[in-house]
């Protein structure tokens, strides 16, 4: 993956085929944050993580605990 040197947008990259690579990689929406938290209650900080990750985003929807089924995944589907 290229990084920028200079605040110019000098770019590096350890070789030409992968900078084209990169460069014509799809970029993806990452507006939006989708997860489903500890169904299962047996993992540990879990609920720490989700938290955590959920406030870098402007939109997030978190299925937690035991309100994970089928019905409520496919009410998610326009977030995936």
């Amino acid at each position: 993956m290229s990084r920028y040197l200079f605040p110019q947008r000098v770019s590096y990259a350890p070789s030409s085929q992968l900078l084209k690579i990169t460069q014509n990689h799809l970029k993806y929406n990452f507006n939006n944050f989708f997860a489903i938290q500890n169904p299962t209650e047996d993992l540990l900080f879990t609920n720490l993580e989700v938290e955590t990750i959920k406030s870098f985003f402007p939109s997030a929807q978190v299925l937690a605990y035991q309100t994970v089924s089928k019905t409520a995944l496919k009410d998610s589907q326009n977030l995936l």
